[in-house]
């Protein structure tokens, strides 16, 4: 339970640049646990395997339809259901997300994990 699931932010189907350093950023804590780095991606995006390259053992997509505009309630029921099914110890959201601390707060209280927003 160790592993690290970042969200791969992404607007209109491209990675923001945010996508590319969280991911990084990511690695770099996995490496530190002696972890997997797992990039998960919502909506339809081009180029998700370009993650690995930027550190992510294994990129997941939650899905195309529903995630092209941002819902709250969306966003946190499958970031909560991606790092349950991965059993991830920590999940890292991005700053640029909308309101991610309070995503962060309710996966953690739904999974029982520690929640990282960048800064």
């Amino acid at each position: 339970m160790n592993d690290v699931l970042v969200l791969a932010e992404s607007h209109d189907g491209q990675f923001k640049k945010a996508a590319f350093e969280v991911v990084t950023f990511g690695r770099k804590l996995a490496d530190q646990l002696g972890a997997k780095c797992h990039a998960l991606v919502l909506g339809s995006v081009e180029g998700a395997g370009e993650l690995g390259k930027y550190g992510a053992h294994a990129v997941h997509h939650g899905g195309a339809d529903g995630f092209d505009k941002f819902d709250g309630r969306d966003y946190t029921t499958a970031i909560a259901a991606a790092a349950d099914a991965l059993q991830a110890g920590t999940v890292i959201i991005p700053h640029s997300l909308n309101d991610p601390r309070t995503i962060g707060d309710k996966i953690g209280c739904r999974v029982r994990l520690r929640c990282q927003s960048t800064h």
